[in-house]
């Protein structure tokens, strides 16, 4: 299990309750809401438009949606969990639209493509895991001491070493 990004109290207030407020910073997944998670968080989005923030605030109003929708998508299948990945993946291309050098953004957009990969197979698969292998390189390129990165990368190349065999298995061990 990798390490998601805290995201402060008042912040999950306001994405409908669904992260953890207390700053847990496993990836234990959100509360399932009513609602579709990708209208809470177009709305959250049109909170955010309302207001005039600063770029710190208006990164993290991106990091929170996406956080939500990255634990919706690991409870969905099908066409639904492919739909919550994507915006999901956009809500933290969007956070480094603003920042790029946002290393939380990175780590989380790493454990949204691992968890991703968790789900496809073959060549699919193998594009997710690199895709996330190259967000926590990133990340660690901004911030060389951020260790959630590190653990999440160790992690995702454990997994990747679990589905091989051979020379590519003692490679990524």
């Amino acid at each position: 299990v990798g390490e998601r990004e805290q995201v402060g109290p008042q912040r999950a207030a306001a994405v409908g309750g669904a992260l953890e407020a207390d700053g847990e910073r496993d990836e234990g997944g959100a509360q399932a809401g009513r609602r579709d998670p990708v209208d809470r968080a177009e709305e959250a989005e049109g909170h955010r438009q309302q207001g005039q923030h600063g770029e710190q605030q208006r990164v993290q109003e991106d990091l929170a949606p996406g956080l939500l929708l990255a634990a919706q998508a690991r409870r969905a299948s099908g066409a639904q969990a492919e739909r919550l990945f994507a915006a999901a993946g956009e809500k933290y291309q969007r956070a480094l639209a603003i920042k790029p050098d946002k290393h939380e953004a990175l780590n989380n957009w790493g454990l949204l493509l691992a968890a991703e990969a968790r789900g496809a197979s073959g060549g699919e698969a193998e594009r997710l895991y690199a895709a996330a292998g190259e967000k926590y390189e990133q990340a660690l390129a901004f911030k060389p001491d951020k260790h959630e990165a590190l653990n999440n990368w160790g992690l995702l190349l454990a997994a990747q070493a679990r589905g091989a065999s051979g020379a590519e298995a003692e490679r990524l061990y």
